[in-house]
């Protein structure tokens, strides 16, 4: 608490964090265009991954990259059984309230996509766990300074109510892409 006696961030982040505002995060995005076969290639293999808070055990990370017709995503999810990946785009960044038309919301599950017109993917055994490797067609043409929404949440079979997400850590992706 404050001198004011308010709550600091840090007591609502144990308490309730559903209190806490979303901090959205930016990420640079690297040029390039691999090919996707669920393996680390030379693109993802120079440069590095961005961890998830998780546990000693589960160290999920995740790579990006883009050209003018996709987003690439590689993402790599050691110490996971059963895992599902979800990848949330807003590709006006709109950051609006409720979701509209152009926003897209990706679930890989058993190496499987329902909903994944257009994505191509491939997903491979990585040592405790698995590889995702997937194209996400843009709108648009992709161009350099351009900002597009992104999220990644990673649920454990394990633990279905511990999701692990990248930015909104509220887990409200499914109607927010604020």
């Amino acid at each position: 608490f404050d001198e004011a006696l308010q709550a600091k961030h840090a007591y609502w982040g144990i308490v309730d964090s559903e209190q806490l505002s979303i901090q959205n995060q930016t990420l640079e995005i690297a040029l390039g265009s691999p090919e996707i076969d669920g393996e680390a290639d030379a693109l993802w293999l120079t440069q590095p991954g961005i961890s998830l808070e998780a546990s000693e055990t589960f160290t999920p990370s995740f790579q990006t990259s883009w050209d003018e017709e996709n987003l690439y995503l590689f993402v790599t999810t050691e110490g996971l059984d059963g895992e599902m990946i979800e990848v949330f785009i807003d590709p006006n960044n709109g950051k609006t309230e409720t979701y509209e038309g152009d926003e897209q919301h990706f679930t890989f599950q058993n190496g499987e996509c329902a909903a994944c017109e257009g994505v191509v993917y491939a997903v491979s055994a990585a040592e405790t766990g698995s590889r995702l490797e997937a194209a996400f067609p843009l709108n648009e043409a992709g161009a350099v300074g351009e900002e597009i929404g992104f999220d990644l949440r990673i649920t454990s079979a394990s633990a279905p109510d511990a999701p692990i997400s990248w930015n909104d850590r509220s887990t409200s992706q499914d109607s927010d892409t604020s």
